[in-house]
Protein backbone atom coordinates (compact mmCIF):
# COMPACT_ATOMS: atom_id res chain seq x y z
CA UNK A 1 0.00 0.00 0.00
CA UNK A 2 1.39 3.70 -0.83
CA UNK A 3 0.14 7.62 0.29
CA UNK A 4 0.89 10.43 -1.72
CA UNK A 5 -0.25 13.89 -2.52
CA UNK A 6 -3.24 13.67 -4.10
CA UNK A 7 -2.11 15.67 -7.39
CA UNK A 8 0.21 12.81 -8.03
CA UNK A 9 -2.07 10.31 -7.78
CA UNK A 10 -4.24 12.33 -10.28
CA UNK A 11 -1.32 12.77 -12.31
CA UNK A 12 -0.04 9.53 -11.56
CA UNK A 13 -3.22 6.86 -12.93
CA UNK A 14 -5.26 9.62 -14.84
CA UNK A 15 -8.16 10.39 -12.68
CA UNK A 16 -9.73 13.51 -10.91
CA UNK A 17 -10.33 12.93 -7.06
CA UNK A 18 -13.12 14.47 -5.07
CA UNK A 19 -14.72 14.53 -1.52
CA UNK A 20 -17.98 12.79 -1.29
CA UNK A 21 -20.68 11.95 1.17
CA UNK A 22 -21.48 8.17 2.11
CA UNK A 23 -23.88 7.61 4.62
CA UNK A 24 -22.55 11.08 6.09
CA UNK A 25 -19.03 10.19 6.09
CA UNK A 26 -16.46 11.39 3.84
CA UNK A 27 -14.38 9.47 1.23
CA UNK A 28 -12.74 9.95 -1.80
CA UNK A 29 -14.44 9.32 -5.40
CA UNK A 30 -12.56 8.76 -8.41
CA UNK A 31 -13.51 10.45 -12.10
CA UNK A 32 -12.73 7.43 -13.87
CA UNK A 33 -11.14 3.88 -13.46
CA UNK A 34 -7.57 4.38 -12.76
CA UNK A 35 -5.10 3.33 -15.72
CA UNK A 36 -2.55 1.81 -14.32
CA UNK A 37 1.13 2.58 -15.42
CA UNK A 38 2.81 0.19 -17.44
CA UNK A 39 5.63 -0.66 -14.96
CA UNK A 40 3.02 -1.46 -11.96
CA UNK A 41 0.93 -3.49 -14.71
CA UNK A 42 4.14 -5.30 -15.20
CA UNK A 43 4.30 -6.06 -11.70
CA UNK A 44 0.56 -8.18 -12.02
CA UNK A 45 -0.45 -4.92 -9.37
CA UNK A 46 -3.97 -4.39 -8.23
CA UNK A 47 -4.52 -0.24 -7.45
CA UNK A 48 -7.19 0.75 -5.63
CA UNK A 49 -7.79 4.50 -5.28
CA UNK A 50 -10.31 5.38 -2.51
CA UNK A 51 -11.77 4.95 0.78
CA UNK A 52 -15.00 3.70 2.36
CA UNK A 53 -15.59 3.76 6.28
CA UNK A 54 -16.54 0.79 8.21
CA UNK A 55 -18.58 0.45 11.74
CA UNK A 56 -18.46 -1.19 14.98
CA UNK A 57 -20.50 -4.20 15.64
CA UNK A 58 -21.06 -3.64 19.14
CA UNK A 59 -23.85 -1.26 21.01
CA UNK A 60 -23.21 -0.17 25.05
CA UNK A 61 -26.63 -0.53 26.75
CA UNK A 62 -28.10 2.04 28.66
CA UNK A 63 -27.05 0.97 32.33
CA UNK A 64 -24.10 -0.02 34.19
CA UNK A 65 -23.37 -3.48 34.94
CA UNK A 66 -25.53 -4.99 37.94
CA UNK A 67 -24.47 -7.90 40.40
CA UNK A 68 -27.13 -10.34 38.32
CA UNK A 69 -24.88 -13.27 38.46
CA UNK A 70 -27.37 -16.12 39.01
CA UNK A 71 -29.42 -14.42 36.54
CA UNK A 72 -30.17 -17.11 33.37
CA UNK A 73 -29.14 -14.81 30.52
CA UNK A 74 -26.25 -12.85 32.61
CA UNK A 75 -24.55 -10.23 31.66
CA UNK A 76 -21.89 -13.00 31.06
CA UNK A 77 -18.16 -12.41 32.54
CA UNK A 78 -15.75 -14.66 30.44
CA UNK A 79 -15.88 -17.29 33.24
CA UNK A 80 -19.06 -18.06 32.48
CA UNK A 81 -18.64 -18.26 28.28
CA UNK A 82 -16.24 -20.81 29.28
CA UNK A 83 -18.42 -23.21 31.51
CA UNK A 84 -21.20 -22.63 29.09
CA UNK A 85 -19.31 -23.05 25.83
CA UNK A 86 -17.65 -26.01 27.61
CA UNK A 87 -13.95 -24.74 27.42
CA UNK A 88 -11.34 -27.41 28.56
CA UNK A 89 -9.72 -26.42 31.84
CA UNK A 90 -7.71 -23.52 31.84
CA UNK A 91 -4.75 -25.34 33.10
CA UNK A 92 -5.22 -28.19 30.22
CA UNK A 93 -5.58 -25.71 27.20
CA UNK A 94 -5.70 -21.65 27.45
CA UNK A 95 -4.32 -20.57 24.59
CA UNK A 96 -0.28 -20.52 25.78
CA UNK A 97 2.08 -19.66 23.25
CA UNK A 98 -0.39 -18.19 21.00
CA UNK A 99 -0.81 -14.12 20.05
CA UNK A 100 -3.98 -13.12 18.59
CA UNK A 101 -3.81 -9.60 16.37
CA UNK A 102 -6.48 -6.99 17.46
CA UNK A 103 -7.65 -4.55 14.44
CA UNK A 104 -9.44 -1.21 16.18
CA UNK A 105 -8.93 2.45 15.88
CA UNK A 106 -8.65 2.87 19.82
CA UNK A 107 -6.43 2.03 22.66
CA UNK A 108 -7.31 0.48 25.71
CA UNK A 109 -6.91 0.65 29.43
CA UNK A 110 -4.61 -1.99 31.10
CA UNK A 111 -6.84 -1.13 34.28
CA UNK A 112 -9.39 -1.76 32.47
CA UNK A 113 -8.29 -5.38 31.71
CA UNK A 114 -6.73 -5.73 35.34
CA UNK A 115 -10.05 -4.82 36.55
CA UNK A 116 -12.02 -7.22 34.10
CA UNK A 117 -9.83 -10.10 34.91
CA UNK A 118 -9.36 -9.42 38.43
CA UNK A 119 -13.22 -9.32 38.91
CA UNK A 120 -13.00 -13.27 38.19
CA UNK A 121 -9.66 -13.47 40.61
CA UNK A 122 -7.50 -15.04 37.31
CA UNK A 123 -3.71 -13.95 38.01
CA UNK A 124 -1.79 -12.66 36.33
CA UNK A 125 -3.38 -10.52 34.39
CA UNK A 126 -2.48 -10.56 30.53
CA UNK A 127 -1.02 -7.94 28.86
CA UNK A 128 -1.72 -6.39 25.68
CA UNK A 129 1.23 -5.57 23.34
CA UNK A 130 0.56 -2.44 21.09
CA UNK A 131 1.44 -2.17 17.31
CA UNK A 132 0.57 1.90 16.34
CA UNK A 133 0.14 2.02 12.41
CA UNK A 134 -0.01 5.14 10.54
CA UNK A 135 0.70 6.96 14.23
CA UNK A 136 -1.94 4.65 15.88
CA UNK A 137 -5.56 6.49 17.19
CA UNK A 138 -6.56 9.96 16.33
CA UNK A 139 -7.41 10.35 19.96
CA UNK A 140 -6.90 9.26 23.04
CA UNK A 141 -8.62 6.55 24.65
CA UNK A 142 -12.43 8.02 25.43
CA UNK A 143 -14.58 5.84 27.41
CA UNK A 144 -17.52 7.17 26.05
CA UNK A 145 -16.09 6.57 22.16
CA UNK A 146 -17.84 3.53 20.38
CA UNK A 147 -14.18 3.19 19.03
CA UNK A 148 -12.56 2.70 23.03
CA UNK A 149 -16.08 0.59 23.88
CA UNK A 150 -15.15 -1.91 21.14
CA UNK A 151 -11.43 -2.06 21.86
CA UNK A 152 -11.95 -3.20 25.27
CA UNK A 153 -14.82 -6.00 24.42
CA UNK A 154 -12.03 -6.86 21.55
CA UNK A 155 -9.12 -7.41 24.19
CA UNK A 156 -11.14 -8.49 26.90
CA UNK A 157 -13.55 -11.08 25.22
CA UNK A 158 -10.41 -12.33 23.40
CA UNK A 159 -8.20 -12.71 26.13
CA UNK A 160 -11.34 -14.01 28.45
CA UNK A 161 -10.95 -16.73 25.98
CA UNK A 162 -7.96 -17.46 25.93
CA UNK A 163 -6.05 -15.96 29.08
CA UNK A 164 -2.67 -17.68 28.52
CA UNK A 165 -2.39 -16.13 24.60
CA UNK A 166 -0.98 -12.65 24.21
CA UNK A 167 -3.30 -9.96 22.07
CA UNK A 168 -1.55 -7.70 20.01
CA UNK A 169 -3.18 -4.02 19.37
CA UNK A 170 -2.83 -2.71 16.22
CA UNK A 171 -4.43 0.58 16.75
CA UNK A 172 -5.42 2.53 13.58
CA UNK A 173 -6.39 6.21 13.62
CA UNK A 174 -10.19 5.30 12.18
CA UNK A 175 -11.86 2.43 10.69
CA UNK A 176 -11.82 3.50 6.63
CA UNK A 177 -9.87 1.31 4.06
CA UNK A 178 -6.52 2.63 4.04
CA UNK A 179 -6.23 2.82 7.82
CA UNK A 180 -7.45 -0.79 7.94
CA UNK A 181 -5.66 -1.86 4.49
CA UNK A 182 -2.55 -0.74 6.23
CA UNK A 183 -2.96 -2.66 9.25
CA UNK A 184 -3.42 -5.65 7.37
CA UNK A 185 -0.56 -5.25 5.46
CA UNK A 186 1.54 -4.71 8.56
CA UNK A 187 0.13 -7.69 10.09
CA UNK A 188 0.98 -9.83 7.27
CA UNK A 189 4.45 -8.52 6.92
CA UNK A 190 5.42 -8.42 10.90
CA UNK A 191 3.90 -12.16 10.80
CA UNK A 192 3.55 -12.11 14.74
CA UNK A 193 -0.13 -12.44 14.75
CA UNK A 194 -1.45 -15.87 14.51
CA UNK A 195 -5.11 -15.72 14.19
CA UNK A 196 -6.81 -11.83 13.58
CA UNK A 197 -10.18 -10.35 15.41
CA UNK A 198 -11.83 -7.53 13.41
CA UNK A 199 -15.14 -6.15 14.75
CA UNK A 200 -16.42 -3.96 12.55
CA UNK A 201 -17.69 -3.98 8.93
CA UNK A 202 -19.90 -2.60 5.97
CA UNK A 203 -22.32 -3.40 3.41
CA UNK A 204 -20.03 -4.97 0.35
CA UNK A 205 -22.81 -3.41 -2.10
CA UNK A 206 -21.36 0.32 -0.86
CA UNK A 207 -18.01 -0.89 -3.35
CA UNK A 208 -20.21 -1.62 -6.25
CA UNK A 209 -20.57 1.32 -8.91
CA UNK A 210 -24.63 1.37 -8.24
CA UNK A 211 -23.54 3.10 -4.49
CA UNK A 212 -20.78 5.35 -5.80
CA UNK A 213 -22.26 7.54 -8.63
CA UNK A 214 -21.03 4.97 -11.44
CA UNK A 215 -17.48 4.15 -9.93
CA UNK A 216 -16.60 0.57 -8.90
CA UNK A 217 -14.24 0.69 -6.09
CA UNK A 218 -14.36 -3.41 -5.83
CA UNK A 219 -10.66 -3.51 -6.57
CA UNK A 220 -10.48 -2.31 -2.52
CA UNK A 221 -11.87 -5.56 -1.93
CA UNK A 222 -9.89 -7.08 -3.93
CA UNK A 223 -6.80 -5.46 -2.46
CA UNK A 224 -8.08 -6.94 0.74
CA UNK A 225 -8.82 -10.06 -0.27
CA UNK A 226 -4.81 -10.52 -1.86
CA UNK A 227 -3.62 -9.75 1.28
CA UNK A 228 -6.12 -12.23 3.10
CA UNK A 229 -4.63 -14.98 0.99
CA UNK A 230 -1.02 -13.73 2.01
CA UNK A 231 -2.10 -14.27 5.35
CA UNK A 232 -3.43 -17.27 5.31
CA UNK A 233 -0.49 -18.85 3.10
CA UNK A 234 1.67 -17.80 5.78
CA UNK A 235 -0.99 -19.88 8.70
CA UNK A 236 -2.62 -16.67 10.10
CA UNK A 237 -6.48 -16.67 10.36
CA UNK A 238 -8.44 -13.97 9.80
CA UNK A 239 -11.83 -13.60 11.84
CA UNK A 240 -14.35 -10.92 11.38
CA UNK A 241 -18.24 -10.58 13.09
CA UNK A 242 -20.77 -10.77 10.86
CA UNK A 243 -22.64 -7.44 11.48
CA UNK A 244 -25.38 -7.00 14.17
CA UNK A 245 -28.32 -6.23 11.30
CA UNK A 246 -29.48 -9.18 10.45
CA UNK A 247 -29.71 -10.26 6.44
CA UNK A 248 -30.04 -6.39 6.21
CA UNK A 249 -26.65 -5.29 6.25
CA UNK A 250 -27.59 -2.99 3.24
CA UNK A 251 -29.49 0.12 2.59
CA UNK A 252 -30.81 0.44 -0.70
CA UNK A 253 -28.86 2.62 -3.23
CA UNK A 254 -31.01 5.66 -2.61
CA UNK A 255 -30.61 4.62 1.35
CA UNK A 256 -33.89 4.81 2.36
CA UNK A 257 -34.39 1.12 3.35
CA UNK A 258 -32.52 -2.01 4.25
CA UNK A 259 -32.34 -4.75 1.90
CA UNK A 260 -32.10 -8.48 2.32
CA UNK A 261 -28.89 -8.09 -0.54
CA UNK A 262 -25.23 -7.88 0.15
CA UNK A 263 -23.65 -8.86 3.32
CA UNK A 264 -21.26 -7.22 5.42
CA UNK A 265 -17.29 -6.85 4.48
CA UNK A 266 -14.06 -8.39 5.71
CA UNK A 267 -16.72 -11.14 6.90
CA UNK A 268 -17.62 -11.51 3.05
CA UNK A 269 -14.16 -12.69 2.08
CA UNK A 270 -14.03 -16.31 1.69
CA UNK A 271 -10.52 -16.34 3.13
CA UNK A 272 -12.00 -14.83 6.47
CA UNK A 273 -14.09 -16.51 9.14
CA UNK A 274 -17.44 -14.86 9.51
CA UNK A 275 -18.62 -15.30 12.93
CA UNK A 276 -22.29 -14.48 13.94
CA UNK A 277 -24.16 -14.64 17.40
CA UNK A 278 -26.93 -15.97 19.34
CA UNK A 279 -28.49 -15.21 22.75
CA UNK A 280 -27.07 -17.40 25.29
CA UNK A 281 -29.10 -19.17 29.11
CA UNK A 282 -27.42 -20.87 31.60
CA UNK A 283 -28.27 -23.01 34.48
CA UNK A 284 -29.34 -20.67 37.73
CA UNK A 285 -29.87 -22.42 40.44
CA UNK A 286 -29.53 -19.29 42.78
CA UNK A 287 -26.98 -20.00 45.15
CA UNK A 288 -23.58 -20.83 43.04
CA UNK A 289 -21.95 -18.98 39.87
CA UNK A 290 -23.26 -22.04 38.00
CA UNK A 291 -22.89 -21.23 34.51
CA UNK A 292 -23.86 -24.78 32.25
CA UNK A 293 -25.05 -24.46 29.17
CA UNK A 294 -29.32 -24.51 28.34
CA UNK A 295 -30.22 -22.84 25.54
CA UNK A 296 -29.54 -20.66 22.90
CA UNK A 297 -31.43 -18.09 20.08
CA UNK A 298 -30.55 -16.28 17.30
CA UNK A 299 -34.28 -14.08 17.05
CA UNK A 300 -33.72 -10.60 15.27
CA UNK A 301 -35.17 -7.90 16.99
CA UNK A 302 -36.83 -5.57 14.45
CA UNK A 303 -35.78 -1.35 15.15
CA UNK A 304 -39.23 0.76 14.80
CA UNK A 305 -39.07 2.89 12.21
CA UNK A 306 -41.66 5.55 14.26
CA UNK A 307 -38.40 6.29 15.99
CA UNK A 308 -36.10 7.15 13.22
CA UNK A 309 -35.15 3.49 12.06
CA UNK A 310 -35.00 2.97 8.04
CA UNK A 311 -37.68 0.11 7.09
CA UNK A 312 -36.32 -3.04 7.62
CA UNK A 313 -34.11 -2.38 10.14
CA UNK A 314 -33.49 -5.14 13.29
CA UNK A 315 -30.54 -5.89 15.09
CA UNK A 316 -29.33 -9.57 15.08
CA UNK A 317 -26.41 -11.50 13.91
CA UNK A 318 -25.80 -10.63 10.46
CA UNK A 319 -25.87 -13.12 7.80
CA UNK A 320 -27.06 -14.18 3.93
CA UNK A 321 -25.52 -14.62 0.76
CA UNK A 322 -23.06 -12.69 -0.84
CA UNK A 323 -23.38 -10.87 -4.34
CA UNK A 324 -19.42 -10.85 -4.89
CA UNK A 325 -17.43 -13.57 -3.45
CA UNK A 326 -18.27 -17.05 -5.57
CA UNK A 327 -18.40 -19.95 -3.30
CA UNK A 328 -15.74 -21.51 -1.67
CA UNK A 329 -14.48 -24.88 -1.46
CA UNK A 330 -14.94 -25.45 2.39
CA UNK A 331 -18.55 -24.42 1.62
CA UNK A 332 -19.40 -27.47 -0.63
CA UNK A 333 -19.40 -29.89 2.44
CA UNK A 334 -22.42 -28.75 3.59
CA UNK A 335 -25.50 -27.71 1.70
CA UNK A 336 -25.52 -23.58 1.96
CA UNK A 337 -28.55 -23.48 -0.27
CA UNK A 338 -26.49 -20.30 -2.68
CA UNK A 339 -23.73 -20.48 -5.15
CA UNK A 340 -22.28 -17.63 -3.64
CA UNK A 341 -20.11 -17.14 -0.60
CA UNK A 342 -22.24 -16.81 2.60
CA UNK A 343 -22.10 -16.06 6.06
CA UNK A 344 -22.23 -16.57 9.34
CA UNK A 345 -19.54 -19.34 9.32
CA UNK A 346 -19.90 -20.41 12.99
CA UNK A 347 -21.21 -17.92 16.20
CA UNK A 348 -20.91 -17.13 19.86
CA UNK A 349 -22.68 -15.21 22.42
CA UNK A 350 -23.47 -11.44 21.19
CA UNK A 351 -26.88 -10.87 23.44
CA UNK A 352 -29.74 -8.59 22.35
CA UNK A 353 -32.28 -5.74 23.37
CA UNK A 354 -30.46 -2.71 21.96
CA UNK A 355 -33.27 -0.58 22.49
CA UNK A 356 -35.65 1.40 19.63
CA UNK A 357 -36.95 -1.87 18.90
CA UNK A 358 -40.83 -2.52 18.02
CA UNK A 359 -41.10 -5.48 20.43
CA UNK A 360 -40.13 -5.27 24.09
CA UNK A 361 -36.72 -7.59 24.78
CA UNK A 362 -37.30 -10.80 24.86
CA UNK A 363 -36.02 -12.55 28.52
CA UNK A 364 -33.77 -14.45 26.75
CA UNK A 365 -31.25 -11.55 25.52
CA UNK A 366 -28.43 -11.73 26.93
CA UNK A 367 -25.19 -9.25 27.15
CA UNK A 368 -21.50 -9.32 28.16
CA UNK A 369 -19.24 -7.63 30.86
CA UNK A 370 -17.14 -4.77 29.74
CA UNK A 371 -14.48 -3.14 31.90
CA UNK A 372 -14.34 0.73 30.53
CA UNK A 373 -12.40 3.62 31.71
CA UNK A 374 -13.39 2.00 35.15
CA UNK A 375 -16.70 0.87 35.09
CA UNK A 376 -18.50 -2.17 34.15
CA UNK A 377 -20.59 -2.03 31.28
CA UNK A 378 -22.95 -4.08 29.73
CA UNK A 379 -22.17 -4.77 25.40
CA UNK A 380 -24.03 -6.77 22.82
CA UNK A 381 -23.20 -7.46 19.25
CA UNK A 382 -21.32 -9.96 17.10
CA UNK A 383 -17.80 -7.49 18.48
CA UNK A 384 -18.33 -9.81 21.46
CA UNK A 385 -18.61 -13.46 19.35
CA UNK A 386 -15.81 -12.64 16.92
CA UNK A 387 -13.00 -12.23 19.51
CA UNK A 388 -13.87 -14.25 21.80
CA UNK A 389 -14.11 -17.14 18.70
CA UNK A 390 -10.46 -15.96 18.18
CA UNK A 391 -9.40 -17.40 21.30
CA UNK A 392 -10.71 -20.23 21.26
CA UNK A 393 -8.85 -20.48 17.87
CA UNK A 394 -5.68 -19.64 19.75
CA UNK A 395 -7.24 -22.70 22.26
CA UNK A 396 -7.26 -25.18 19.42
CA UNK A 397 -3.37 -23.82 17.73
CA UNK A 398 -2.07 -24.48 20.89
CA UNK A 399 -3.45 -27.71 21.48
CA UNK A 400 -2.93 -29.06 18.04
CA UNK A 401 0.87 -27.24 17.56
CA UNK A 402 0.41 -25.38 14.70
CA UNK A 403 -1.46 -22.76 12.64
CA UNK A 404 -4.19 -23.19 11.24
CA UNK A 405 -4.55 -20.46 8.02
CA UNK A 406 -7.52 -20.34 6.49
CA UNK A 407 -9.52 -21.73 9.64
CA UNK A 408 -12.96 -22.18 7.33
CA UNK A 409 -11.70 -25.26 6.25
CA UNK A 410 -11.09 -26.86 10.06
CA UNK A 411 -14.71 -25.10 10.99
CA UNK A 412 -16.52 -27.12 7.96
CA UNK A 413 -14.70 -30.17 8.03
CA UNK A 414 -15.82 -30.42 11.57
CA UNK A 415 -18.93 -29.57 11.06
CA UNK A 416 -18.90 -32.90 8.51
CA UNK A 417 -17.44 -35.07 10.56
CA UNK A 418 -17.98 -34.70 14.13
CA UNK A 419 -21.86 -32.54 14.11
CA UNK A 420 -23.21 -32.37 16.80
CA UNK A 421 -20.57 -33.72 19.10
CA UNK A 422 -18.75 -30.68 18.24
CA UNK A 423 -21.33 -27.97 17.52
CA UNK A 424 -24.73 -26.96 19.26
CA UNK A 425 -26.88 -27.02 15.88
CA UNK A 426 -30.71 -26.86 15.45
CA UNK A 427 -30.45 -23.31 17.43
CA UNK A 428 -33.78 -21.66 16.62
CA UNK A 429 -33.75 -18.23 15.25
CA UNK A 430 -34.87 -15.64 12.29
CA UNK A 431 -32.72 -12.61 11.62
CA UNK A 432 -34.56 -12.47 7.81
CA UNK A 433 -33.83 -15.40 7.34
CA UNK A 434 -35.32 -18.52 9.25
CA UNK A 435 -32.86 -20.89 11.63
CA UNK A 436 -32.95 -24.42 10.12
CA UNK A 437 -31.19 -27.51 11.80
CA UNK A 438 -27.87 -27.92 9.82
CA UNK A 439 -25.25 -25.01 8.22
CA UNK A 440 -28.05 -21.78 7.80
CA UNK A 441 -27.97 -18.01 7.78
CA UNK A 442 -28.28 -17.05 11.08
CA UNK A 443 -25.85 -19.11 12.90
CA UNK A 444 -23.57 -21.10 10.46
CA UNK A 445 -22.81 -24.30 11.64
CA UNK A 446 -23.66 -23.29 15.04
CA UNK A 447 -21.89 -22.94 18.17
CA UNK A 448 -18.91 -24.84 19.39
CA UNK A 449 -18.25 -26.95 21.99
CA UNK A 450 -15.51 -26.04 22.53
CA UNK A 451 -13.22 -28.73 24.21
CA UNK A 452 -14.67 -30.94 20.70
CA UNK A 453 -14.24 -28.36 18.46
CA UNK A 454 -10.20 -27.64 19.83
CA UNK A 455 -9.76 -31.46 20.12
CA UNK A 456 -9.48 -31.76 23.40
CA UNK A 457 -11.86 -34.61 23.80
CA UNK A 458 -10.73 -36.48 26.97
CA UNK A 459 -9.95 -32.97 28.77
CA UNK A 460 -11.61 -32.14 32.11
CA UNK A 461 -13.81 -29.37 31.90
CA UNK A 462 -13.86 -25.51 32.59
CA UNK A 463 -16.25 -25.41 35.93
CA UNK A 464 -17.78 -23.36 37.84
CA UNK A 465 -16.24 -19.52 37.67
CA UNK A 466 -13.66 -18.69 40.20
CA UNK A 467 -12.83 -22.72 40.88
CA UNK A 468 -9.36 -24.19 39.73
CA UNK A 469 -10.39 -25.14 36.32
CA UNK A 470 -12.21 -21.67 35.58
CA UNK A 471 -10.42 -18.99 37.19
Amino acid sequence: MADGPQSLVESTFHVRMQTVLTKGREAKSISATPTVPAPLAQTGANVAIGSRTKHVDSKRLATTVVDNRYSPSGPYWFTDLKQAYGYPANNVANGAGRSIGVVISSDVLDSDTAAYFGHERFAPVPMVERHPVLGGPAKSFDPASPDSDEASLDIQQSLGSAPGAKVLLYDIPDLSDTSIVAAYTKIVEDNKADIVSSSFGACELYYTAAYNGGTDYTSLLTQYHNIFRQGNAQGITFVASSGDNGAYECYDPNFTMKIRSGISHPAADPDVVAVGGTNLVTVNDGTTRNSAYVRESAFADPFDPAQGFAPNDRWGSGGGISTIFQKPWYQELVNTGASMRTIPDISMHMGGCPGGTIQPCNPDDSSAVTAIGGNFYLLIGTSASAPEFAGLLAVTESTIGTRLGNANGYIYVNALLQGSAAFHNAIPGDNGYPSKRGYNYVVGNGTPKAAAFSLNFESPLAGVPQTPTNP
